[in-house]
């Protein structure tokens, strides 16, 4: 009767390793999951802030087009007011002739008269 009383210990024992065994693969199992769902957190956030900067970046273009037209708008105004100033130059210039010719035709006039 001992052999079967110790081959039913060491079943016993053996039942008894293997549900620890099997309680060791049911925790590798769920930090698994944990891992597996964390990980498909992880990645769902990063898919979100990469569309985040992706949208950022997009801004930076479009303030950056609008800053260059900006810009370009800026020199033709700069220009047209050069030419604006170069043609008051012109009038100005104009007028100072006219004013001296009118003198001048002033005193012809004036030297005929009697």
């Amino acid at each position: 009767m001992d052999a079967i009383q110790v081959g039913n210990d060491e079943a016993k024992i053996g039942t008894e390793l293997l549900k620890e065994v099997a309680n060791a693969f049911k925790a590798i199992d769920e930090g698994v999951s944990f891992t597996r769902e964390s990980m498909t957190n992880l990645t769902d956030r990063t898919n979100t802030i990469n569309e985040s900067v992706q949208q950022v970046y997009k801004m930076i273009e479009k303030v950056e087009e609008t800053s260059q037209m900006s810009a370009a708008n800026s020199e033709e105004v700069a220009a047209s007011t050069d030419e604006q100033a170069a043609s008051v130059e012109e009038i100005t210039s104009t007028i100072h002739n006219l004013e001296s010719m009118m003198k001048q035709l002033r005193d012809s006039v004036n030297r005929f008269q009697v």
